[in-house]
């Protein structure tokens, strides 16, 4: 998810969340078992929603395995947790 993520970054989830377009969600990857992915929501519910990545050149989104459902969604992050020891809303 750069520019919105470095590498290193840790991010704080809340699973009971609702999700609405914008927000970052971390989802479970449709095509590989046990991989979780953060995203971008860009439309939908939570029981159906299309997600994107920040750099569109780079990664897997709904562009490649199509919109995802309920049972897809981990949570909405809620807080991101920089290398350098910082915190900010993401």
């Amino acid at each position: 998810m750069w520019p919105t993520l470095e590498p290193g970054d840790c991010v704080l989830v809340d699973p009971d969340a609702g999700i609405e377009a914008g927000c970052l969600v971390l989802v479970r990857d449709p095509g590989a078992p046990g991989r979780t992915l953060i995203k971008r929501v860009t439309s939908g519910g939570t029981s159906r929603f299309s997600v994107s990545s920040d750099d569109v050149f780079e990664g897997r989104d709904s562009r490649h395995f199509g919109p995802l459902g309920a049972e897809h969604l981990i949570g909405l992050v809620t807080l991101v947790f920089t290398r350098g020891g910082r915190f900010r809303l993401p």
